[in-house]
């Protein structure tokens, strides 16, 4: 596991409430329910390029991308796969580190869904570049799926994709 600085520990910090007694978190990464960081940034520049109503339409379209998009803390214990919705970070750290791209302190979660390990029919991760990738967790009622921005949460969720991936395996034999 990943040696985690302030940004892992307030990610824990925020997924301990949904810990089972007797469970233990083996990875805590910040990801998303929507893959839209590329699309933001294309159709944002494009705008701001363009000027006029014309680029005020297609950088609308930037914004248009991320609405919707909310970030999750998404934990992997030895039981379960946690996915925890983040309605307010605190904003101590962020203005601290100068760095609006960290979570700072979880202030209100919101939804939180448990998978069970057991029912993971099937992963698949895609990962494009070093900063965005993409994990499909399909399971009997469907198919969800998680995206992963920056580079440190990538490297953190591609490693906890090779551990439940490794789980499966041994569970298979």
């Amino acid at each position: 596991m990943y040696r985690e600085g302030k940004p892992g520990n307030y990610l824990r910090q925020g997924i301990q409430p949904f810990i089972e007694p007797g469970e233990t978190l083996r990875y805590v990464v910040l990801g998303t329910n929507k893959a839209s960081f590329g699309k933001e940034v294309f159709f944002g520049a494009i705008g701001q390029g363009i000027g006029s109503i014309a680029g005020s339409l297609v950088e609308g379209v930037g914004k248009a991308a991320s609405e919707g998009k909310k970030d999750l803390i998404v934990g992997l214990t030895d039981r379960r796969l946690l996915l925890v919705e983040v309605l307010q970070w605190g904003s101590d750290f962020l203005l601290a580190m100068g760095a609006p791209t960290l979570p700072g302190a979880v202030k209100r979660a919101g939804k939180a869904q448990a998978i069970v390990l057991a029912d993971i029919k099937g992963l698949e991760y895609k990962k494009r570049g070093s900063f965005e990738s993409t994990l499909i967790i399909d399971l009997s009622n469907g198919k969800i799926s998680l995206d992963f921005e920056k580079l440190h949460w990538v490297d953190r969720a591609t490693e906890m994709v090779k551990q439940m991936q490794d789980d499966q395996k041994d569970q298979n034999h």
